[in-house]
């Protein structure tokens, strides 16, 4: 369909040009998670909306309508109404006119007792919310209605409506037409007009009647720059959406609520009992029922009593707990029910409808408060309320747990939440209540009773300027816990400074956190309420230590084999520099990871440990305080002693073929570390012959290295020297060369 143009001006233009929209079957709706009647599903409202293009009809200035600037209002506005708020309707009668009709359409005819019943029932929830008044005409040969609904042959279309363009007597302005093939009930199928509420057909109805007061699709024909985001444009939000999601609805919902009455303006019905709910989608008021088929459904709150009363405690009980968003546009379903961006079935809360007082259902609900000062309650001993959540309260609303005194409800601190424990009848969770959403929370005052008070410190001594944690119990002088009660943290030394806050769990238990300070005493103070007497605790003394830094420096980071290493360590205050008092330990550190203990030395400040290392290490000192200080670690250190070897021997085996030996220590050094190394005396000097690997064996605390049969391929005088290649245990190093003639 073509989107009217804004201002009547731009609407008389758009008027000349025919808008008919062709009608398509969409998808099946979604499967309901309610219990209801398998049925066929439903057939889109692919409806033809149609302006009348008669000459003689016309726009009066009263009915164009222009963008209000909200896009949930605009998304909906065709930019024409009803020019007269006090609207005639009537059914075309075939006594009357007998197939006649002004317009182009055929088999034009009367619609049945249960279509009418339905328009009329549809009407009055449109009167319900808007400044407009249905009145019902008898259709005679020279008067009908501004509205006025019929059936007609309209082959595969389901439903279509004309516009509001004109007020004149007989126009086609608003006429409504229904398929035939649907004029039927039966709950097997759920697109007969004359079904009732929850079904496809009576939800047509209703969006058929939007059309012909003024209200248009929410999504874009190809010209309609007006559209409501995909997210947005399902029936959850509009009955003139295409987005057909859970249950159809039985009134418009809250966005064409906020058309019409932008249109219409808002009648004032404010009701003067509370909703008392008997499922999501049904409540009485003032024990009148909306709904009483037996169908589940859509509809829309409107109220307009400025405080309006849910009451949830006849809610059958629901294993998924109710979803129940009091703010306006929000939705009361089952969680189950509620789909992110749709419910499948329940109720929506119209704008400017503002919910105060709640009671709360058996089961588990879930609340999100709104703003306005609300009220939570319903939560009496015996009584069984589930696991309720609160979200979004906020210093105006109140939990009424009147009901109970102070000794029935614990109080739990969980993360920013608060539960508030009522026993085996359920608990609250206040969600965000540490971090400002702190509703009152109304319990009966009960006798105060005497409390003691404990406090401790975890651990005897922590860092100067780190956290220290406190913690304590609060029970009551027979020993039972005090739960969410505040304690407060103090410094004996400035007497009535407090340096921390807590809050008692369920067990009486709490735990605090301070900065630590040299020489400074706690005590944990409770300061009583209705229920309890105050107390304080004995004081605690913890130890505030110095942390401590150690330096370390070595004679040799590459000492002889099994030669001992003198290693330095200087340990002192971080921050200040004033030497420490303590232990210093050598450790070395083995190939999982583990640090030994090898060498110990009392200091204060400054001492020296001689270690011998039999093979590579790597070495560190650790600080053992004594008294004030706090323990650490130097930087790690590698030793790699040299290795040691023995003169080469050469023994001949052969012409110019030679046995070369040496021994090495330390024994577990690998074959493929030693190379044994050749020269040849020229007239220039010692020419290199490069080397060949020598083979170790264990030989006692030493290696024996061989290299059997070496080639030298000359005769002459040649010299043979051993050699280390560094690895991570041992430095590389040179053994003592050897001389022999080769012949």
């Amino acid at each position: 369909m073509v989107r009217s143009v804004r201002g009547r001006a731009a609407l008389l233009a758009a008027l000349r040009v025919a808008i008919a929209t062709t009608l398509v079957l969409a998808a099946p709706a979604q499967a309901s998670l309610a219990a209801t009647p398998a049925e066929a599903p439903p057939i889109p409202l692919t409806d033809d909306v149609r302006i009348d293009l008669s000459s003689s009809r016309s726009l009066s200035a009263l009915a164009a309508v222009p963008d209000s600037g909200d896009y949930r209002i605009d998304a909906l506005l065709y930019g024409a109404k009803v020019g007269n708020p006090t609207v005639t309707y009537s059914f075309y009668s075939d006594s009357v006119f007998g197939g006649a009709y002004s317009g182009s359409q055929t088999g034009v005819a009367e619609v049945s007792d249960g279509v009418k019943t339905n328009v009329r029932r549809a009407l009055e929830w449109y009167s319900s919310i808007t400044g407009l008044q249905f009145v019902e005409v008898t259709e005679t040969p020279s008067n009908i209605g501004r509205l006025r609904f019929m059936r007609s042959d309209m082959g595969s279309s389901y439903a279509y409506s004309y516009l509001p363009t004109s007020d004149a007597m007989f126009s086609l302005a608003s006429d409504v037409h229904f398929n035939p093939s649907y004029d039927f009930y039966n709950t097997s199928n759920t697109n007969g007009f004359q079904n009732p509420y929850g079904y496809h057909g009576y939800a047509a109805i209703v969006h058929e009647i939007g059309h012909a007061v003024g209200l248009k699709h929410p999504f874009s024909d190809g010209s309609d720059p007006d559209v409501l985001p995909a997210n947005e444009d399902n029936d959850s939000n509009t009955v003139m959406s295409y987005t057909f999601r859970g249950r159809s609805p039985g009134t418009g919902m809250a966005y064409d609520a906020l058309a019409l009455q932008y249109m219409y303006g808002v009648r004032d019905a404010a009701p003067a009992g509370p909703y008392a709910f008997q499922r999501a989608d049904r409540y009485s008021v003032d024990g009148h029922t909306n709904f009483t088929s037996g169908s589940t459904c859509k509809q829309l709150i409107w109220d307009t009593s400025g405080s309006a009363e849910l009451d949830l405690s006849a809610l059958p009980s629901s294993s998924s707990g109710y979803r129940v968003d009091l703010r306006q546009g929000g939705w009361i379903s089952t969680n189950a029910a509620y789909l992110t961006t749709y419910f499948d079935n329940g109720a929506s809360i119209a704008y400017g409808t503002h919910v105060g007082d709640v009671t709360s259902s058996s089961s588990a609900d879930t609340f999100y408060a709104n703003g306005d000062a609300n009220v939570f309650g319903g939560y009496e001993p015996g009584r069984s309320t589930g696991s309720d959540t609160i979200i979004g309260a906020s210093v105006g609303d109140t939990i009424d747990l009147s009901a109970y005194d102070d000794t029935g409800v614990t109080r739990t601190r969980t993360g920013d939440d608060l539960r508030l424990g009522l026993g085996t009848s359920g608990s609250v969770l206040v969600v965000g209540y540490f971090t400002g959403s702190t509703p009152e929370i109304v319990t009966t005052p009960a006798e105060p009773q005497a409390t003691q008070l404990s406090l401790s410190a975890e651990g005897t001594s922590v860092a100067v300027g780190s956290t220290l944690t406190l913690s304590g119990e609060l029970r009551d002088i027979s020993g039972e816990p005090v739960g969410g009660a505040d304690v407060a943290i103090d410094s004996v030394a400035t007497q009535t400074a407090e340096v921390a806050a807590a809050v008692t769990d369920g067990d009486g238990r709490f735990t605090a956190q301070v900065t630590a300070e040299a020489d400074t005493a706690y005590v944990a103070r409770f300061d009583g309420n209705d229920s309890y007497l105050p107390s304080e605790s004995e004081a605690v003394d913890p130890q505030a230590l110095h942390a401590t830094r150690v330096t370390v420096a070595t004679s040799a980071t590459n000492p002889a084999w099994n030669s001992p290493v003198t290693i330095t360590g200087n340990v002192s205050d971080s921050e200040s520099g004033e030497p420490a008092i303590g232990d210093l330990v050598a450790q070395v550190r083995s190939a999982s990871g583990t640090w030994t203990e090898v060498a110990r030395e009392s200091v204060e400040g400054t001492g020296t440990i001689s270690y011998t290392p039999k093979t590579g290490v790597v070495l560190r000192l650790h600080f053992v305080p004594d008294g004030e200080w706090l323990g650490s670690d130097s930087p790690t250190v590698a030793l790699k002693p040299k290795v040691a070897f023995t003169t080469v021997r050469a023994s001949r085996v052969g012409r110019l073929r030679y046995d070369f030996t040496t021994t090495i220590a330390p024994r577990h050094t690998s074959d493929r570390e030693i190379r044994i190394y050749r020269w040849l005396k020229t007239s220039r000097g010692w020419r290199s012959y490069g080397y060949v690997h020598a083979r170790t064996s264990d030989y006692g605390s030493i290696a024996r290295c061989t290299v059997r049969s070496s080639s030298i391929r000359q005769a002459g005088s040649w010299k043979v020297q051993a050699r280390h290649i560094e690895d991570s245990k041992n430095a590389a190093t040179w053994g003592p060369p050897a001389y022999f003639r080769a012949r």
